[in-house]
């Protein structure tokens, strides 16, 4: 007759035998896992790092492009420029030549009216201020004159020309405004009775 506890330990091998293989292929299961898990990043970082390369090029490629645009942008400026410098030099050698400063003053004029046409070409307009209403976007004041004329903050003079360039003020008009006194006695002699009539 066989000894129970011989039966138990022979029944016990097979049991380890089993937890050794479910370890192992556990184990060996998770190392697999994580092999894939390990090619998986670094196809992900290859793939970032060819983002970042291909990145990189387009920043270098798009600033190259817009220094070019800029020369270019500066040589059509120059170029339409060097024709108001013939036309100045023109002007001068004829001024050299004759007495007649009409003759000058018309040349000059010319240089400037040819001038004044190719910025405006390229954007630029002078700011309308004469007249108009103070406006601290486009007004710089550097005076003010007392009269009963023009409305209060009206320009009444432009000092020196203010420009915009392609809309966005690039120097404000430097103005002379009015300071009408009568607006201000007017508005005190209507807040004066009903003062007196609450007093």
């Amino acid at each position: 007759m066989k000894d129970p506890s011989e039966e138990a330990e022979g029944e016990e091998a097979p049991v380890e035998t089993k937890l050794e293989e479910i370890e192992y292929g556990t184990e060996g299961h998770l190392r697999k896992e994580l092999e894939e898990e390990r090619t998986k990043a670094n196809t992900y970082l290859n793939q970032l790092k060819v983002l970042k390369a291909d990145f990189e090029n387009f920043q270098k490629r798009t600033k190259r492009e817009m220094d070019e645009l800029v020369k270019l942008g500066n040589e059509r400026l120059i170029v339409a420029l060097l024709g108001v410098i013939d036309t100045l030099e023109l002007a001068i050698e004829a001024g050299k030549k004759s007495d007649n400063k009409e003759e000058l003053v018309k040349g000059v004029e010319m240089v400037l009216n040819g001038l004044m046409e190719t910025l405006r070409r390229e954007g630029l307009a002078e700011i309308e201020a004469n007249g108009k209403p103070f406006d601290p976007r486009k007004h710089e004041v550097v005076d003010q004159t007392s009269t009963d004329t023009f409305e209060d903050e009206t320009v009444i003079a432009v000092l020196r020309k203010g420009y915009t360039l392609s809309g966005r003020v690039i120097r404000p008009s430097m103005v002379r405004v009015a300071k009408n006194e009568s607006v201000g006695k007017k508005t005190q002699s209507c807040e004066d009775p009903g003062r007196n009539s609450y007093g």
